[in-house]
């Protein structure tokens, strides 16, 4: 898949060009434990219908970081922005569940309690909707759809173990019935707390 060669490579060159930049550690050698809820607003694209929906997916993650390095999972609410309603014989529903996962790294602070980081992500969620066939009439669909991106961001601590943060990248989508390579843009905004004693 070239498109997912592509996000890799993505996330690979933003992190090592940071490499060089790194000030000083941005953790203690410990492991800390937080929680995050986080906004992203990217694309679903339809290659059966071609037809692309823009969605916001809440994401709400527990994280688990050690010096430089973050790993973060937890269930995945996507809407779906501007529903078009009835086209092709067929409604989506406008909200979808699923679970993400990604992978954070912090290469350095710029200044002090602000920070840049290089994450990748992706997300599976269930798409529901209603087909209308006249044989059977109106039945209910469902199909399983990827979603997954690379961005960069700034990383703000507001108090102890308090953050805010914004990114902006590029992702990818796909469903198994009907893959299709475009790369549309990203942007994420959140918040996030740690529980550990270590909460730089």
């Amino acid at each position: 898949m070239k498109s997912l060669q592509i996000i890799l490579i993505s996330f690979l060159l933003f992190s090592g060009c940071f490499s060089p930049l790194i000030a000083q550690q941005v953790y203690e050698s410990k492991l800390a434990f937080g929680v995050r809820l986080g906004a992203n607003f990217d694309n679903l694209f339809f290659h059966d219908f071609n037809i692309d929906y823009w969605v916001l997916r809440s994401t709400p993650d527990l994280f688990i970081a050690f010096k430089n390095h973050e790993f973060q999972i937890g269930p995945a609410h996507t809407h779906f922005i501007k529903n078009p309603g009835w086209f092709y014989k067929k409604k989506f529903n406008p909200n979808a569940m699923g679970f993400s996962f990604g992978y954070r790294y912090y290469p350095s602070e710029i200044l002090k309690r602000l920070r840049m980081f290089a994450e990748i992500r992706a997300s599976r969620f269930l798409v529901k909707s209603i087909n209308s066939s006249q044989s059977v009439g109106n039945y209910a669909r469902e199909k399983v759809a990827w979603s997954g991106y690379t961005s960069l961001g700034v990383d703000y601590r507001i108090y102890q173990g308090f953050h805010t943060f914004i990114g902006a990248g590029i992702g990818i989508t796909s469903t198994f019935t009907d893959y299709y390579e475009k790369f549309y843009p990203h942007v994420m905004a959140g918040i996030d707390y740690r529980f550990s004693a270590n909460r730089k």
